[in-house]
């Protein structure tokens, strides 16, 4: 699978502005536990290049209706595992019908859709200690794969700043980044594509139906996953009369929250981290003779499928606009898109694919430019991805 890079934007800051400113079940052989009923790798692959690519799958499924069932399915629906596969009633938190997976399990979830339609899967899983990598799996519908990248579906692991302290200080008083270590926490993700990061949609007649995962990579604790209708972000203008229903639309204020990009409070991957602009004065913090960091290294920062987030308290509820200090020379007299959740979730499909012009210099840029777009935060903790 050829995967294609992403282009870079360096950030230095970005700024929100009020608007004024365990049952019984069967165990099922792997190929660790028994070689005379594996398939093999020939086999394996000849599969996989027998299926469509995505794209096809879902062109051929483009007429079907969304999906309107929703359900979560955990290890009380299990039909079969391999012995590997262990039951467990509490897990670092989060008691309930929870499965640990190795990186050779073999589970089977059963489960009925009253409507047919495309629907969305949903993991809430925990990646446990191991190489740092994503975990990954095959995944099976009815037996079989979908589309050729169900066989590869990868889940991210969490990274964070050692101690969360973004930097230490040398005897020179250089800013040096801080470690990044894996902050270990239940995640939800869906099934995804690595690429555009959108949900994969999968096709399901009424009635039952199978779902495999296959051994892959790593191992996870999987607490569900959520089979459901897919849920675009509707359009601004959709967004803001909800808002203005529930909230009013008074948009005064002066209110400004700074947000350093550089101080990441957690990350899809250790090799993304802030870096040091000493050529400028326009990006804050600055110093001539030592190093101190004052931007997201676009360099590293560049990779479909990366992900970084920052917490903040907004101390009075409103509507907000959010802006930006960035740089981007990355796409000579084009753009390059960034995908913006506000509290886990993209507000509206404007900020689906935010786009950031060439600039060889550090400028600022506001979302929705000439059409300012608001955004309603209430009192207390938030997130931004």
């Amino acid at each position: 699978m050829t995967l294609l890079r992403r282009p870079a934007v360096l950030l230095s800051a970005f700024f929100l502005l009020a608007a004024g400113a365990p049952p019984q079940t069967a165990a099922l052989e792997t190929a660790a536990s028994n070689a005379g009923a594996a398939v093999s790798a020939g086999q394996a692959a000849e599969e996989v290049w027998n299926k469509p690519y995505y794209a096809a799958y879902r062109s051929g499924h483009s007429k079907q209706p969304a999906g309107r069932d929703r359900l979560t399915l955990d290890a009380g629906q299990l039909t079969a595992r391999s012995a590997d596969a262990a039951l467990l009633e509490n897990y670092e938190g989060k008691s309930g019908r929870l499965v640990r997976t190795s990186d050779e399990s073999d589970v089977i979830f059963g489960f009925s859709v009253r409507a047919a339609g495309l629907y969305a899967l949903r993991l809430t899983y925990f990646a446990e200690q191991g190489s740092g990598n994503a975990v990954r799996r095959a995944l099976y519908l009815d037996g079989s794969l979908p589309f050729r990248e169900a066989a590869d579906a990868e889940f991210d692991r969490v990274f964070a700043d050692e101690g969360g302290v973004h930097y230490r200080l040398d005897p020179q008083g250089n800013q040096i980044r801080a470690n990044a270590v894996e902050a270990r926490r239940w995640r939800e993700q869906d099934v995804r594509d690595p690429i555009s990061g959108d949900a994969y949609l999968f096709y399901l007649t009424a009635g039952a139906h199978t779902l495999r995962l296959a051994p892959g990579s790593e191992s996870m604790v999987i607490a569900g996953i959520e089979v459901c209708a897919p849920e675009p972000p509707g359009d601004y203008a959709d967004y803001l009369r909800k808002c203005e229903k529930e909230y009013g639309e008074n948009r005064g204020g002066d209110r400004v929250i700074t947000i350093q990009a550089e101080e990441i409070d957690e990350k899809s991957a250790a090799s993304v981290y802030g870096s040091c602009d000493r050529q400028t004065a326009d990006v804050q913090p600055y110093a001539l003779y030592r190093m101190v960091l004052n931007e997201l290294s676009g360099a590293k920062f560049s990779q479909p499928g990366q992900w970084v987030t920052y917490r903040f308290y907004a101390k009075e509820a409103g509507y907000y606009r959010l802006a930006f200090k960035y740089k981007q020379t990355y796409k000579d007299s084009g753009t390059v898109n960034r995908r913006i959740f506000l509290d886990g979730a993209v507000p509206f499909a404007q900020w689906q694919a935010l786009p950031f012009h060439y600039a060889d210099a550090w400028e600022s840029f506001a979302a929705g430019s000439d059409e300012p777009q608001y955004v309603y935060l209430s009192k207390g903790d938030h997130t931004l991805t």
